[in-house]
């Protein structure tokens, strides 16, 4: 085994940038491939609806809270007090396929954009 000195060598310069392009992929005759992607990649999508559904402004939710304390205090006031009554709301509004029409193109405008930044 011979080291690499200034100059290089061929074995260790392919070692070094041919291996490197490869680390975090499976190869693609591995039959682990395929199910983590897809695993990976529903994860991503359910993460993502979770992400859009608790970021719906309606106030059991987080984005119902986020909405509230950037109200000003008298509309927040008011907007507060159906609260007790969100969960019907998001059962109604889910029930009727309202929430989908709503949060489907959050979703998919989300998914796009991890879809250019990490390629899956």
């Amino acid at each position: 085994m011979g080291g690499c000195g200034w100059t290089g060598c061929q074995s260790c310069h392919g070692y070094f940038l041919g291996r490197y392009d490869q680390v975090g992929y499976a190869d693609a005759g591995s039959y682990f491939s395929l199910p983590l992607y897809e695993m990976g990649k529903a994860g991503i999508m359910i993460n993502t609806v979770l992400m859009a559904l608790n970021l719906f402004p309606l106030p059991p939710l987080d984005g119902g809270r986020i909405a509230v304390s950037l109200l000003p205090n008298r509309t927040a006031y008011k907007f507060a007090r159906i609260e007790p009554y969100g969960m019907i709301i998001l059962v109604v509004l889910l029930a009727t396929n309202i929430l989908g029409v709503i949060l489907w193109p959050i979703i998919n405008i989300t998914l796009k954009l991890l879809s250019v930044i990490i390629g899956f």
